[in-house]
């Protein structure tokens, strides 16, 4: 009976003292999310982040994630990176080849929001393949045109690549 008790009041010291050590590691705060982001992973109601639990977002279909797309709760019981918002969609305008002509472009630094269009044209040198006008939807409808070189076809006979 002497062991039982024994072991009954370790196995309760032990509880005691790992129940201790778990109410001191760090645990990460729920962050502000933004009406239009979805968060998959979230812990059952009142039980903490711990170091080591991911959060992975998602923005519903007219949006846009600005941010991770998946975030870890650290030892130091802070996130690896910052909570994620959603922003409107819109397209990003790349390089283009300096022989294009386009038209429609917004001011500097400003998006290109969803229904803007931008028309190309060429120089006299070459000629457009692709199309003439493309429109931002979530992304291009189609891709940016290119220039072929006039004389080069002239000169070798052919059609273009």
């Amino acid at each position: 009976m002497m062991k039982l008790r024994l072991r009954l009041w370790l196995f309760v010291m032990w509880l005691n003292v790992k129940t201790s050590l778990q109410q001191n590691d760090p645990t990460c705060e729920f962050g502000i999310i933004h009406s239009n982001l979805f968060v998959a992973g979230l812990p059952p109601q009142n039980q903490p982040i711990t170091a080591g639990h991911n959060l992975r977002f998602l923005c519903s279909d007219k949006y846009k994630l600005k941010g991770s797309k998946e975030i870890e709760c650290l030892q130091t019981g802070q996130w690896n990176s910052p909570f994620p918002t959603c922003s409107d969609p819109t397209c990003e305008v790349g390089v283009m080849d300096p022989r294009l002509f386009v038209s429609g472009l917004p001011l500097l630094n400003q998006p290109i929001q969803p229904g803007h269009k931008l028309r190309f044209q060429c120089n006299e040198e070459s000629e457009l393949r692709g199309s003439r006008e493309i429109e931002c939807l979530r992304t291009w409808t189609v891709e940016f045109p290119r220039p072929n070189l006039l004389w080069y076809f002239k000169l070798f006979g052919t059609t273009g690549p």
